[in-house]
């Protein structure tokens, strides 16, 4: 039996991450407090991988896409302490 090797080529999709820290970023003001630069820091624990779509190419190189993003309560919890945050200094 001939096997033939399939050579795999992972690949990290972070759109979705830089969009959010972006996002995140915007609705911040510019002196970050430090329990909210903690949550900040604590996205990078709450970061999932989604189902990426695989392909194989003519070369039967198998192409597997992981797409990255944050769990979204814990996402979610950063971004209204943020907007919180920025309101409060906004109404002083």
């Amino acid at each position: 039996m001939n096997k033939q090797k399939i050579l795999t080529s992972p690949h990290m999709d972070t759109s979705i991450v830089k969009e959010k820290l972006k996002k995140l970023f915007d609705a911040l003001p510019k002196d970050i407090p430090d329990d909210i630069s903690s949550m900040i820091s604590g996205l990078l624990d709450n970061i999932i991988l989604k189902n990426g779509p695989s392909t194989v190419s003519a070369s039967s190189t198998l192409n597997v896409i992981y797409i990255l993003d944050f769990d979204e309560s814990f996402y979610n919890q950063v971004m209204a302490a943020a907007r919180a945050l920025k309101s409060d200094i906004t109404h002083c």
